[in-house]
């Protein structure tokens, strides 16, 4: 007899991450205009870097807050 879907995923560990603490989550959105030069410049950086663009945008103010 064949297991269903269900009965060959239970007993094992639930896929994907944890979810965060409420107060990690991120639910705020700034909007910022650039020039497409302005865009590649830091998308080329971001790469360089092996991260996403948000992330590097943000790295700065993460670093800081890491000083504190």
């Amino acid at each position: 007899m064949d297991k269903t879907k269900a009965q060959s995923v239970e007993g094992k560990r639930p896929l994907g991450r944890p979810p965060k603490p409420s107060e990690e989550k991120q639910s705020e959105r700034v909007m910022v205009y650039l020039t497409p030069g302005e865009r590649r410049w830091l998308e080329e950086m971001a790469a360089k870097e092996e991260m996403g663009l948000a992330t590097l945008i943000m790295r700065p103010w993460r670093e800081q807050k890491g000083k504190q």
